[in-house]
């Protein structure tokens, strides 16, 4: 399966809310803080917030943050995950076994490993967020320039394409995946 580079994408945000503004971002960072892969839900869950990448690493713009809990282990930064077959609101997996059979639009990319049970941020729309040194520089996608959906990223969710019968829209290319 083919990657695509996360410089390469801007991500569209299906997660309800409208998210705060940069001056109300946590003080000690996204992945750094112990609000990040905590058991305490230190944020309400399903808060958003938005924050803008200068450009220094990545595209130009905003990306939007979410905070959701995570139904198994996310192994790693870079994840992406949908919602949890438990129905239950923000709660998120990443493999067949846990994830709704048909996504409806709630995707998000892990910004750190988050343990079983545990709260933590993802990055759900916009550019790529330069808040993050744990992401890895890509995820396992087959894209051509233009939109991505469920089925383009079908392979990082745990899913196999007969388990997509709605397609979303998860987000935009800028290049083929290598």
């Amino acid at each position: 399966m083919a990657t695509i580079d996360y410089n390469e994408l801007i991500l569209v945000d299906g997660w309800p809310g409208v998210p705060a503004t940069t001056a109300e971002t946590p003080v000690d960072g996204f992945v750094d803080g112990a609000h990040n892969n905590s058991t305490d839900e230190v944020f309400p869950v399903g808060s958003k917030m938005q924050v803008y990448n200068d450009g220094t690493t990545g595209l130009k713009g905003f990306a939007t943050l979410v905070y959701l809990k995570a139904a198994e282990a996310i192994s790693a930064a870079g994840t992406v995950v949908v919602q949890d077959d438990s129905g239950v609101p923000y709660v998120v997996a990443n493999t067949t076994a846990d994830v709704l059979a048909e996504p409806i639009g709630l995707a998000a990319i892990s910004l750190s490993a988050v343990a079983s049970g545990s709260y933590g941020w993802f990055w759900c729309g916009g550019v790529f967020p330069a808040v993050s040194t744990g992401l890895t520089p890509s995820i396992t996608a087959s894209v051509v320039p233009g939109p991505v959906s469920a089925g383009d990223i079908s392979a990082a969710i745990g899913l196999v394409t007969a388990d997509i019968a709605g397609e979303f829209l998860f987000g935009y290319s800028f290049a083929t995946s290598a």
